[in-house]
């Protein structure tokens, strides 16, 4: 005997035109309205947003907050200091980090609806599978004191939902 289906069929009132039924039928909705298509310049122009968020916390955090933690623990494994090369690196990788976070909030946009609260969906996300996951672990080898990975953790997070606020807000669907 053949598995039963647990989903219903799409029932249609006879007030539908044809049309309306191939809208239905022939692309994604959301809200009884066609989905826009993402917006890659304002992705990338918001993820640059973002980026500018990042990087200053970022900067803040490594420099001013944390910074005898982060050279204590560059001591302790022999790691030469933070350079400029490593700078003008993270720096790239942060924006680049926003520009993900700005995609992410478009594409989850159409789902959650625009505005604040997706884009701290899209902040959390970025942050649990970035930041969090990484300072983590980095404590549980040993890499770093437990005192300055909660901080770093907890400052990240008001991070990434700043910076993913910021890239939404510039974000405009086509």
């Amino acid at each position: 005997m053949p598995a039963r289906s647990h989903i219903a069929p799409v029932q249609r009132s006879n007030s539908e035109s044809s049309s309306e039924r191939a809208v239905v039928s022939g692309s994604r909705m959301t809200k009884g309205k066609p989905m826009g298509k993402i917006n890659h310049g304002r992705v990338l122009l918001g993820g640059l947003a973002a980026g500018v968020v990042y990087n200053i916390g970022e900067a803040t955090l490594n420099y001013a907050v944390i910074g005898k933690d982060v050279e204590e623990m560059t001591k302790k494994f022999n790691l030469p200091e933070m350079g400029s090369d490593f700078i003008a690196k993270a720096t790239v990788i942060m924006f680049l980090v926003g520009i993900v976070t700005v995609y992410l909030y478009a594409a989850i946009r159409p789902r959650f609806g625009p505005g604040v609260k997706t884009a701290v969906c899209a902040g959390l996300f970025v942050w649990f599978f970035s930041f969090f996951y990484m300072n983590f672990f980095n404590n549980m080898m040993g890499f770093f004191p437990t005192g300055a990975t909660w901080l770093a953790i907890g400052w990240e997070l008001v991070q990434s939902v700043l910076a993913a606020i910021v890239g939404a807000w510039v974000y405009k669907e086509v």
